[in-house]
């Protein structure tokens, strides 16, 4: 978190970005520092107890920092409608048919981050 607070100190527009079970850990860490926060085809419900610590780390949506989403469809991974009606009221979701969890269409991260900044830097 130092990293995000430094950049924060040297007034640039911090976005926290994280894809499958990063972006559970990215979300987590946005809204500690108040950052802006990108989230890939997110795992948000991880369930493994194999994960140290992360009964520490209860995944909730605070309104205070924004959040932008992008998720694709057909992946495999993740519960897509279980995250759209999770974060429905406070994140910002760009959704695409098809995909994978991996990630089919890689020109859409740049397009939701471009979304997260121009949204930001009004």
């Amino acid at each position: 978190m130092s990293l995000v607070n430094s950049v924060i100190e040297e007034g640039f527009l911090p976005i926290v970005a994280g894809h499958s079970l990063g972006g559970y850990w990215a979300l987590n860490v946005a809204q500690k520092v108040n950052a802006t926060c990108v989230l890939i085809n997110p795992q948000l419900f991880p369930d493994n107890e194999d994960i140290r610590d992360l009964h520490l780390y209860a995944t909730e949506i605070v309104k205070d920092n924004p959040k932008y989403m992008y998720l694709e469809r057909g992946d495999e991974v993740v519960d897509v409608n279980n995250l759209i009606e999770f974060t429905k009221d406070a994140v910002y979701a760009l959704v695409v048919n098809g995909g994978h969890h991996r990630v089919e269409h890689l020109h859409n991260i740049n397009n939701i981050i471009e979304i997260a900044i121009k949204s930001e830097l009004k």
